[in-house]
């Protein structure tokens, strides 16, 4: 057998991305201005944010079809980055399909402790895997996977230390034996943290009495002590919450479709095409061309200048 070797950096394929946050903290908005955003909304939060959606899945093979409608149609729709919203609601669909198939005319299952022995945390690793491996489909045509999930703080304490501390993780399942959370860690090319980080200033000359001055929204991009997070790019430990932040890892020779009339975006003057994307997907929520959003201005002159 004889194989030819591959060499540099493969840019063809989609990103794998986890973005995992406290409440509130923006995580479907950042998701939003991804290229080619389409939003599976499983738990229905962004029925008032100007984004394209799919229809809320009401079951787990509901959400796999819609997967394969995507594969189908993307390149017609200009789906560039799908955007499940959020994996814990998602979560949910998949324990109530596991329940069925393994009820019983003589006992319904009506939840994944009712299988005991942590059997039914594998059954759930299974599904979970599988439907992995079926996005790697999007992956390798080149679209973006963006999985979003909830935060929680869990009591950790380290083998030499007999102190606990607070551990941000992603909000899935209920057990130790649950192993959602790894394999989405594992699978990504990127996890990321996103957080309120709260500065804090002493208001006494002791230095004793402190208070809250001021909040801002970040980006954990590197593992540490008290929250889960790494990225394969190089990104700083810590960014400001804002798409920019992070477009580099977008822009990785991959030609960006109008959304318009489906050409490739071009530079201009001093644009580059991922910058004009950007700038059209803040104004009119899509990834526009120049000559398309010119039009869209002077369809819309409230929209902003591009």
């Amino acid at each position: 057998m004889n194989f030819e070797e591959i060499n540099g950096i493969q840019n063809n394929s989609g990103l794998k991305i986890v973005c995992y946050g406290q409440e509130g903290v923006g995580k479907s908005s950042l998701a939003a201005q991804f290229p080619g955003s389409i939003f599976i909304d499983c738990e229905g939060s962004t029925t008032h944010m100007n984004v394209r959606r799919l229809p809320r899945p009401t079951c787990w093979e509901m959400l796999c079809d819609e997967i394969t409608f995507i594969l189908e149609n993307h390149q017609q729709k200009g789906y560039q980055s799908v955007i499940i919203d959020t994996f814990d609601w998602a979560e949910r669909l998949a324990i109530e399909q596991i329940c069925r198939e393994h009820s019983t005319q003589q006992k319904t299952l009506k939840g994944i402790e009712d299988f005991g022995y942590g059997k039914g945390w594998q059954y759930e690793c299974e599904l979970i895997s599988a439907f992995l491996d079926r996005l790697e489909q999007l992956i390798s045509a080149g679209i973006n996977i963006v999985i979003l999930a909830h935060a929680t703080t869990k009591k950790v304490t380290l083998p030499e230390e007999l102190d606990e501390y607070d551990h941000w993780e992603m909000k899935l399942g209920s057990k130790t034996t649950n192993k959602i959370a790894p394999l989405l860690k594992e699978w990504s090319d990127m996890t990321l943290f996103l957080a309120f980080q709260t500065n804090i200033t002493a208001i006494d000359t002791d230095g004793k009495k402190h208070k809250a001055t001021s909040q801002k929204r970040v980006i954990y991009t590197t593992k540490s002590a008290w929250w889960d997070a790494k990225n394969r790019f190089g990104l700083p430990e810590k960014l400001p919450l804002d798409f920019n932040s992070i477009a580099s890892v977008f822009n990785r020779n991959q030609a960006i479709i109008c959304e318009e009339c489906r050409q490739e975006i071009q530079p201009v003057d001093k644009y580059s095409s991922g910058q004009i994307a950007q700038i059209t997907q803040k104004k009119f929520h899509k990834n526009l061309c120049w000559n398309c959003a010119i039009k869209a201005k002077e369809m819309n002159p409230n929209a902003g200048t591009a």
